[in-house]
């Protein structure tokens, strides 16, 4: 049985958009076989109401450089 995944909107969420689309982009690495390597990485703006100067990155990725 093939379930294809619902897409998910930033109102079902309560997320940002950009959190979702990073994620989203996440997953898409993973599927691909991408995320193997120590140059993987995957960043975006926060949203606005987060800080003029916020990002968002993958904290796991960030483990992996210590």
């Amino acid at each position: 049985m093939n379930v294809q995944p619902q897409p998910v909107s930033a109102a079902d969420t309560g997320q940002p958009r950009e959190r979702i689309e990073l994620a989203a982009a996440y997953r898409l690495i993973a599927h691909y076989h991408l995320d193997d390597s120590i140059f993987t990485h995957i960043s975006a703006r926060a949203p606005a109401e987060e800080g003029e100067h916020a990002f968002l990155i993958n904290r796991s990725a960030c483990a992996s450089t210590r």
